[in-house]
Parts: structure tokens; C-alpha cells; sequence
């Protein structure tokens, strides 16, 4: 047999199992399909159902793209302080807070929602610019 001949047939079966692999994975994602159908038709029920008896709901989650896991509001920009606070007293450029935020939260985020953070934590005193990188404002110790 030659080497062509055999390097077909381990590619062809190759090609067999991704195949089948396939078929298997899209099963799994129909199924998963309509339990995420039934759940999303369930928590709106039952968020009518709240909002009806003024019953105060948690604030909700949003699913984290690159992990699926649920991620509080608020969760980057506890990242982006954690960030800061491991860098402390280094400042650190935006792109770099935005690298280790997402990695540290496992969530994609668009490339200026770490400039709005960042600007909207400025205002609340908690972070300072100095040119095109950003720091942490140390808090005062009180005695």
C-alpha cells in the first residue's frame, strides 16, 4: 500500500468521525435548545408572577459568552479595580486592564466598554489618568 493511499484512508476516516461528531453535537444542541426554551418561558412566568405581587427579584445575570457562566452587573468593573489593585502602585494603559478583566471574569466585552469603566470610576474618585495610563487612587488611612 502506498503512503498515499493509506494518508486517504486515515483521512477519510477521519472525515467519518468528525461527521459523526457532528450529528452527536447538534443533538445535544437541540436538546439543550428547548430546555433553554422552557426555562426562558418559565422565568417569564414567574417574573410576571413577581412583578404582580411587588415581590423584589435579585438583579439579573447575563451569561458570560466566551464561559457561559452568569455574571452579575457590576462584575467587570469589580474586575477592572482587581486589576488595578494587583498592579498597585503601577498604573496600567486600558488595553492591559481590559486583558486581564476579561480573563479574570472569562467574559468578551467590547473594546470601550473598559474606557467607559474606567471614565465612569474617574468620576467616582476611585481611579486617576495620567496620560494613557490609569491607577488606582490609594484610600486615605483614617487614624
Amino acid at each position: 500500500m502506498s503512503a498515499h493511499t493509506q494518508f486517504s484512508q486515515e483521512l477519510a476516516g477521519r472525515v467519518a468521525v468528525i461527521r459523526q461528531e457532528i450529528i452527536a453535537a447538534t443533538g445535544q444542541i437541540d436538546r439543550l435548545q428547548e430546555r433553554l426554551s422552557v426555562l426562558r418561558s418559565s422565568l417569564a412566568d414567574a417574573e410576571a408572577a413577581a412583578r404582580v405581587l411587588t415581590v423584589p427579584l435579585p438583579a439579573p445575570l447575563t451569561v458570560a459568552a466566551t464561559t457561559g457562566r452568569a455574571v452579575g452587573k457590576g462584575a467587570f468593573q469589580a474586575q477592572v479595580l482587581a486589576a488595578l489593585t494587583a498592579a498597585y502602585p503601577k498604573s496600567l494603559r486600558a488595553s492591559d486592564i481590559a486583558r486581564e478583566a476579561q480573563a479574570r471574569l472569562g467574559l468578551a466585552v467590547h473594546p470601550k466598554t473598559t474606557g467607559m469603566v474606567l471614565n465612569r470610576l474617574k468620576h467616582a474618585g476611585r481611579v486617576e489618568r495620567d496620560g494613557r495610563t490609569w491607577r488606582l487612587v490609594p484610600v486615605p488611612v483614617l487614624p
